[in-house]
């Protein structure tokens, strides 16, 4: 039976335990009771404080794929790094729960590191096929493919699943979700969408959590693209359901399918459930140390900022982007995706020129393929094409877009395309090809609810959806379009409507440092109910809406 003590008692117990011999000794045995109690995690944590390394490292190794699989990345992390690192490199089994920690955090440089010193060992001990080797495999195609590698992805794969065994369930499903990435690369979305699902089903059933989630979330952002709205939100819920820990607590790993559900929630015109989700997940994402869910937030916080005219946020969640760019390192989707965002704020900001330098820094020409992986980043650069009024050469890369989308099944990308060469061909006098090619598009989003794609496009569609209401298009879905009135982007800074008073500082500074609302109350010797108080005053103040927006808006004024 448990007891609850007091704080200060437990401090005194403490206090009289401070002979270090007699502290281990103590260890060792409450972590010999836990882990007989099956309570593995404090038992490591226990044989740890007592420096026994060698039993810490087994039981590690013996609790360490659950962790990973149940998506406890940050624990297990802490535990590897606890070890000096000698075990890891005697111990091959250590060095390939590194790898997979590392790359699932996307500290790819890390993940070279850990699979070299597990591969000389295996090497050493003559053993350089079976499970082991077909881990080692599997962590190399996954890092192969973030990196744009395909070829090496496709080898080390097929390495992977003639080395592991037909019981390794977990570890075969993240070799599948690696071939469901070779096949965007190969612009092959249909084999990408089977073979995602397979993944997460196959993930599911052996409780590889870790990698359930991003199957179940990319094949949600394929059925996005495709127009499948209501597929797409199920993938989403599904991965949040098996991202959810006990007492509904959301594991980091949520991040991915809290930004799908935000991307939906926008693409609906529902702004303020879309902050929600894409802030909890740039929070969670944080937490996890995961590069790619980070960026993936910002981008679109970015996004939603633009679309309720807030440019200067906007910018400061791209920076807040680049930052985590540089700090760690981006798969190739990613990367188009903060290109694309970058040179769509600056557009609407009123920046053609930054836009442009932009686009010449990353290599976007008009004559490049259209392929999955850079469709995103064209598409802006015919954005920026029309900005300049080069009508003739945005319309041939939209073409060119449009081809491709459609030859993949991307009902949802083909409609936004439409639009804007309904703009295009409209600009140039082509009156009658603009109007079809808008009625196709209408047709298009409205089976799939489509809204931010046509409000997006700004103030050159409305006249043409003026005159397709009057013709009797879709007559409800344009109504509708019609009746949005989003402010423009404005790249000037606000200040406050009335200065932050010293404690209201305080308090942003404790938030900006990580602190929660209750750490945050102690430090100041406030209740949690008046810190909630003077949050909503600084809410008020600097016109935002949650704790990371007022510390990037106080930053920005200077308040911080």
């Amino acid at each position: 039976r448990w007891y609850r003590y007091h704080q200060l008692f437990a401090d005194l117990l403490r206090a009289r335990l401070l002979d270090e011999d007699e502290a281990t000794g103590l260890h060792q045995r409450a972590a010999r009771w836990l882990a007989a109690e099956g309570r593995t995690a404090e038992a490591i944590n226990h044989w740890l404080a007592a420096e026994d390394f060698a039993a810490a490292a087994a039981l590690i190794e013996e609790a360490g794929f659950a962790a990973l699989y149940q998506g406890e990345l940050g624990q297990l992390a802490g535990w590897l790094a606890a070890l000096p690192p000698v075990w890891a490199a005697e111990r091959p089994w250590l060095g390939i729960l590194a790898g997979w920690t590392a790359l699932l955090t996307g500290r790819f440089p890390a993940v070279a590191a850990a699979v070299g010193a597990a591969q000389s060992r295996l090497a050493a001990a003559g053993n350089r096929q079976g499970e082991a080797a077909g881990h080692l495999a599997a962590i190399q195609a996954y890092l192969a493919l973030m990196t744009g590698d395909v070829a090496a992805a496709l080898q080390n794969a097929r390495a992977a699943l003639a080395q592991l065994p037909a019981g390794a369930a977990a570890t075969r499903s993240v070799v599948t979700f690696t071939l469901a990435g070779a096949a965007l690369f190969a612009d092959e979305v249909g084999a990408a969408q089977v073979a995602f699902a397979e993944a997460a089903q196959a993930a599911t059933a052996a409780g590889n959590i870790h990698l359930a989630v991003p199957a179940l979330c990319a094949l949600g952002t394929l059925q996005q693209q495709n127009g499948q709205m209501t597929l797409a939100e199920t993938s989403f819920r599904a991965a949040l359901r098996l991202a959810t820990g006990p007492a509904e607590s959301l594991l980091p790993l949520a991040a991915g399918a809290l930004n799908g559900l935000g991307q939906l929630a926008y693409e609906r015109d529902e702004l303020d459930e879309a902050e929600n989700h894409l802030q909890t997940a740039r929070t969670l994402a944080a937490q996890w140390g995961n590069v790619e869910s980070l960026v993936s937030s910002l981008v679109h916080l970015a996004q939603l900022a633009l679309a309720r005219g807030a440019g200067d946020l906007a910018l400061t969640h791209l920076d807040a982007a680049a930052t985590a760019e540089r700090d760690g390192q981006l798969a190739p989707s990613s990367t188009a995706w903060l290109t694309a965002a970058q040179i769509r704020v600056r557009l609407a900001l009123g920046q053609p020129a930054a836009a442009r330098e932009m686009a010449t820094a990353r290599g976007l020409t008009a004559d490049l393929p259209p392929s999955y992986m850079r469709e995103v980043e064209l598409l802006a650069l015919a954005r920026l094409m029309v900005a300049e009024e080069d009508w003739g050469g945005a319309a041939a890369l939209l073409n060119r877009l449009l081809a491709a989308a459609e030859g993949r099944g991307q009902r949802g990308r083909a409609s936004e395309l439409l639009a804007w060469l309904a703009v295009c061909h409209e600009a140039q006098g082509e009156t009658e090809l603009g109007r079809i090619e808008l009625d196709q598009a209408l047709a298009l989003g409205a089976v799939a609810g489509l809204r931010r794609t046509f409000l997006d496009v700004g103030p050159r569609l409305r006249p043409l959806l003026a005159r397709a209401a009057a013709r009797g298009c879709q007559p409800d879905y344009v109504a509708a379009l019609l009746a949005e009135n989003r402010p423009v982007a404005t790249p000037s800074l606000q200040p406050p409507t009335a200065p932050l008073n010293e404690t209201e500082k305080e308090l942003l500074r404790l938030i900006a440092a990580g602190l929660s609302n209750g750490a945050a109350a102690a430090e100041l010797f406030l209740s949690v109910n008046t810190v909630k108080w003077h949050l909503k005053n600084i809410y008020a103040k600097l016109g935002v809406h949650s704790r990371v927006e007022a510390v990037l808006r106080a930053r920005e004024l200077a308040n911080l």
